[in-house]
């Protein structure tokens, strides 16, 4: 039976999988919020909902990175987002674990990972990798993005607060 250790202040300390699950949880939530904000903002920018995801889904469908519908490459560009916000966490993650009692560092730290991601993913891998997300994405709106999603990261603790409130399978559970 899993039960909460307590940490010299008299806080509960989880194990280490439920740590890995916040942060997991904390990254594509982050992630799924920066998407919707680059849906909106293509839309703004009157160029349609959809025009981020396909530019993500350029590394698997390259005829398709410039399309403005929705299409079965769409739904690589969404998996390849959420996949490198979930790879975002794993990256950083001991680096939040160390804050998980310090909500307002973690927030700070959470965005400046954001920042720091903005940077090692949209000025690194994605130049790299698929030239047209650096060269069709406008800056503002990827930048704002990754602030998001180190916002959403910031949050880390309150994951950890709620996976520690939550009774894990047992004896009732029909997954015990």
């Amino acid at each position: 039976m899993w039960s909460p250790l307590k940490s010299p202040h008299g806080q509960a300390i989880t194990p280490g999988w439920a740590l890995a699950l916040a942060g997991l949880q904390a990254g594509v939530v982050g992630g799924l919020s920066a998407l919707l904000y680059l849906m909106f903002d293509g839309l703004l920018r009157d160029e349609g909902v959809w025009v981020s995801p396909n530019l993500l889904a350029g590394v698997f469908y390259p005829g398709k990175t410039l399309s403005l519908k929705f299409s079965s490459a769409t739904v690589s560009g969404l998996a390849v987002h959420v996949l490198m916000s979930g790879l975002g966490w794993l990256i950083f993650y001991k680096l939040l674990a160390h804050f998980q009692f310090r909500p307002r560092m973690c927030r700070l730290v959470g965005l400046l990972i954001g920042v720091t991601w903005y940077y090692l993913t949209f000025r690194f891998f994605w130049a790299q990798m698929n030239t047209a997300v650096v060269l069709y994405q406008p800056f503002p709106g990827v930048l704002f993005g990754h602030v998001i999603f180190g916002i959403c990261l910031g949050l880390y603790p309150l994951h950890v607060r709620t996976l520690q409130q939550s009774e894990p399978p047992g004896q009732g559970s029909p997954f015990s």
